[in-house]
């Protein structure tokens, strides 16, 4: 079984795209192969979606939503009281 070819630069892309924390000079062959594979279907483009922007994604768990129901509103609504 053949495995495709990727250059160096191709491969790093890969590894910063999918946050793998091996530098390239100590991956095992396996994840080497595995980034190459990746890296071979990309063609050269790391898909834009693949990961959240971490700054929109720190402030969504910021943003801090108020409800007004109150205690009582449940109590209510466990007991069947709609009125």
């Amino acid at each position: 079984m053949s495995y495709p070819t990727a250059s160096k630069e191709e491969l790093e892309q890969v590894r910063i795209a999918l946050r793998v924390a091996v530098p390239l000079e100590q991956a095992s062959p396996l994840i080497q192969r595995t980034l190459a594979v990746i890296a071979h279907c990309w063609r050269g483009k790391v898909p834009a979606n693949l990961w959240v922007d971490e700054d929109r994604a720190r402030q969504a768990k910021r943003v801090r939503v108020t409800s007004t129901v109150s205690a009582i509103d449940f109590k209510r609504r466990a007991a069947g009281d709609t009125e």
